[in-house]
């Protein structure tokens, strides 16, 4: 992980999951680190295959694709900042 990717995650804290934040030791092997990771349309998921090895993967429901898993990243997305504003709108609304 750079120390470009440090401070995405500082700066976009607040919109991580709890998946993601507690396997932090698994964030640090992402390169590059997704934008996914601080995003409400990610649905994210930790794996472990037949060896017990664990590893993190994002479905995404905009994209309605795996769109991390260990072998590629999404480093821009147009849809990201729509899913943001409607999550801060959606946690807002009283009900």
């Amino acid at each position: 992980m750079t120390d470009e990717d440090d401070l995405f995650l500082r700066k976009w804290a607040a919109e991580i999951g709890p998946t993601v934040d507690g396997a932090r030791n698994l964030l640090e092997e992402m390169n590059p680190l997704p934008v996914c990771v601080a995003c409400s349309a990610a649905r994210w998921y930790k794996v472990e295959d037949k060896k017990g090895v664990s590893a993190l993967e994002c479905f995404c429901i905009e994209y309605r694709g795996t769109m991390y898993n260990g072998v590629r990243s999404v480093t821009a997305c147009d849809a990201r900042e729509d899913a943001i504003e409607r999550h801060k709108l959606d946690s807002q609304t009283p009900g």
